[in-house]
Order: C-alpha cells, then sequence, then structure tokens
C-alpha cells in the first residue's frame, strides 16, 4: 500500500467518533494526541491536528487494544465520499489574491509530483487539470486561466487517485 500522508490530511470527524467509541466521552486531549499518532502510524493518514499530537510532551500512550479499537472505529467511521469531496474543495479552491495564497491541506506540489510519477497506463498525470471536454463532470468549472498551471478535480478523478493510492476500492 502507497503512503499517502505526504500529500493529504484528513477531517477530525472521524477521529472525533473513533475516539468517542474507543476511549469514551471522558477522554482528554492528550489522549486524542495518542489517537492522532496511533492513526497515522497505523494507516499514513493523517488528521487535522496530527502536527499538534507530535508537541503534545503529556501525549498518552494507548495500550495496544486501545490503539486497535481507535484504528477499527476511524475505518468505521472513515468516509470515502466525504474524504473526496474535501479533497476537491481543498485542491479545487481559488483565491482572488493570487492561487499560493490560498491555505490548503493538500501540497499541490507534491500532488503533482505523485501525479507525475505514476504509471501512465494506471493514472493519467494530466487528469488533474480541468479537461473542458469533461466539464461536466467537475463539481465547479475552474477559471480560464488557472488551468495550465493548477490542478481541479472531479469527483471520478479525485476517487481514482485513492484507488491507485489503494485507500479505497
Amino acid at each position: 500500500m502507497q503512503n499517502y500522508n505526504d500529500t493529504f490530511t484528513y477531517n477530525f470527524r472521524a477521529l472525533d467518533s473513533a475516539v468517542l467509541t474507543a476511549i469514551g466521552p471522558t477522554s482528554d486531549p492528550h489522549m486524542r494526541s495518542a489517537c492522532h499518532v496511533a492513526v497515522y502510524e497505523e494507516l499514513g493518514i493523517e488528521v487535522d491536528g496530527y502536527d499538534a499530537a507530535l508537541l503534545d510532551k503529556d501525549r498518552r500512550r494507548l495500550s495496544k487494544s486501545q490503539k486497535t479499537k481507535v484504528v477499527s472505529a476511524f475505518a468505521k467511521f472513515f468516509s470515502a465520499k466525504q474524504f473526496i469531496l474535501e479533497m476537491i474543495q481543498d485542491v479545487n479552491q481559488t483565491t482572488q489574491v493570487k492561487p499560493s495564497s490560498a491555505v490548503r491541506n493538500i501540497d499541490l506540489n507534491k500532488l503533482y509530483r505523485w501525479a507525475s510519477e505514476q504509471d501512465q497506463s494506471s493514472f493519467d498525470a494530466f487528469s488533474i487539470f480541468f479537461d473542458e471536454s469533461k466539464a461536466n463532470e467537475y463539481i465547479t468549472k475552474q477559471p480560464k486561466e488557472q488551468r495550465r498551471i493548477l490542478p481541479h478535480l472531479s469527483p471520478k478523478i479525485a476517487r481514482k487517485i485513492l484507488r491507485v493510492l489503494e485507500i479505497v476500492t
């Protein structure tokens, strides 16, 4: 399985549900930090707040059974559809000032690099860019001046990326 943690950061809702289910309502922020690290170590998924969890000097240690419960619960609450929508929203965001000023969870340079490194028979690197001939597949249209320089994902391509990364089937 390819690790995608250098490219994508997932929203925290699935982790919140996993902590509540696996640890319980009395879990403290330091236990939550331990859950962040567990999900990253086991699944390679960097959930929002992971960097802060690494800096938490009072981060708890999960027992093996707690770690298993958290990771299993996270997988249960993980929504591929929600992940795809968040991924599209992040990649496709535009800004009036300049494209590089947008605040992103997904590093576009790493997305470019990843796409260019894929076997052309399994993934077309240029598919991360807006395709006018398939405009009806996109949630939003991309401004014409950005089409040759910034990626713009359709749900179909976002899902294909996740399939190539073996995150979804």
